[in-house]
């Protein structure tokens, strides 16, 4: 398979785990009454899931496709 096609894949993956990830937290934080729907909340959630997300892909991406990474350098 091309290298760009599977670090396409590998981050469109990403997004949608991140997507779902935050909207099983939010919606369980909506539940709760922890906030309301719509808020300010919802925002902070998806930003710092967005973060943790970004830096879980980076570090696997570095695992995963290491090989990749060493072939292209030389």
């Amino acid at each position: 398979m091309n290298y760009s096609l599977k670090l396409l894949l590998y981050v469109a993956g990403w997004i949608i785990a991140w997507y779902l990830f935050s909207s099983i937290i939010n919606s369980g934080l909506i539940i709760t009454h922890v906030y309301l729907a719509g808020s300010k909340g919802m925002a902070i959630t998806f930003f710092i899931t967005g973060i943790v997300s970004i830096a879980g892909g980076y570090s696997l991406y570095n695992e995963t496709f290491s090989t990749e990474i060493n072939n292209k350098s030389n």
